[in-house]
């Protein structure tokens, strides 16, 4: 049993423990099924792994969080009932050995999940380190007090978009329908999105199979849709994986709305966390910030092993 057999039977076996963007199906279709994982196991005991793809560009080897993917590199499997000390040595030792068993590379750039606290061990082995910020909300709280914890000027959004607008926002299969809008934002700013529409169908094609996304679309009383936002999940966290707005419509504060039902929907659907993904972006962080989230923190770890890296990083 190779490295990335022992992954596949570990997410097969312990599928209520893996974030979605961990599972053998999202690496498939982001990766275009050219993955691998370093993975550290002991019999039938799995400890880790470490899932990458490799990229070839210009000659170079990287290895890079994949298009569509907030979060990538390390699943650690923790032994039940750790102490601190026992969790913190178990940590070193398997992130010693998973970056033994990492293929060479001449870059790396990797997002890790917020979930992975302890990077120490990766700055002891030459790795750098940024620190990024996602917005979390505990979704288990009733979604009363959600509501109260929003900033005043979101309930206010919310309210104006309902009675002044007269918007509702409807579940949706329609993926064309939510493309169009989330290329709409980007085209306001003259650019595209950072990702084909070919590699985003077949992510969706991917999630609906494995009932993983919801699509939300707000719409008018003339069935104009207005903005739209896509959310994957886990067992338990939903994540907002991506969204959009028709720019003839910003001032109706339809983003506001369909944000906050999709809020709504995690709160009622029993998941414990929203995750808003985070941005490093001060209007959009502000935009998160007033939904009453906790500002979460999370790595981005990268090293350069080429000269010509180790340059241009200086």
């Amino acid at each position: 049993m190779n490295d990335k057999q022992a992954y596949l039977r570990f997410c097969e076996n312990s599928k209520n423990q893996i974030p979605v963007f961990f599972t053998p199906w999202w690496l498939d279709a982001v990766c275009e099924n050219d993955w691998e994982s370093a993975t550290i196991y002991k019999g039938d005991d799995f400890h880790a792994a470490w899932v990458y793809q490799r990229s070839s560009k210009y000659l170079f080897n990287r290895i890079l969080t994949p298009p569509l993917t907030p979060y990538h590199g390390m699943i650690i499997n923790y032994p039940p009932e750790q102490k601190p000390a026992t969790k913190r040595s178990f940590e070193k030792k398997t992130i010693e050995a998973l970056i033994k068993k990492l293929p060479a590379f001449d870059y790396l750039d990797v997002n890790l999940h917020p979930e992975l606290t302890n990077w120490q061990p990766l700055y002891s082995r030459g790795f750098s380190q940024t620190t990024r910020y996602t917005y979390r909300l505990n979704t288990t709280k009733e979604v009363g007090e959600l509501w109260n914890n929003l900033n005043p000027s979101v309930r206010k959004a919310v309210k104006k978009a309902r009675d002044r607008f007269g918007i509702t926002v409807v579940e949706s299969k329609d993926f064309e329908s939510f493309y169009n809008l989330h290329t709409q934002t980007f085209q306001r700013k003259d650019s595209a999105p950072p990702h084909t529409k070919s590699l985003f169908q077949k992510l969706e094609t991917a999630c609906s199979k494995n009932n993983a996304r919801k699509i939300f679309i707000a719409e008018d009383e003339k069935g104009q849709k207005q903005s739209a936002v896509y959310l994957v999940f886990d067992e338990h966290n939903v994540y907002y994986l991506a969204g959009g707005t028709n720019p003839d419509f910003k001032n109706t504060e339809a983003a506001t709305l369909v944000m906050w039902h999709a809020i709504e929907y995690a709160a009622k659907s029993g998941f414990k966390v929203f995750d808003f993904e985070g941005s490093m972006i001060e209007s959009i962080a502000s935009f998160f910030s007033a939904f009453g989230t906790e500002q979460i923190p999370y790595h981005r770890i990268t090293k350069a092993n080429h000269p010509l890296f180790k340059l241009i990083k200086r």
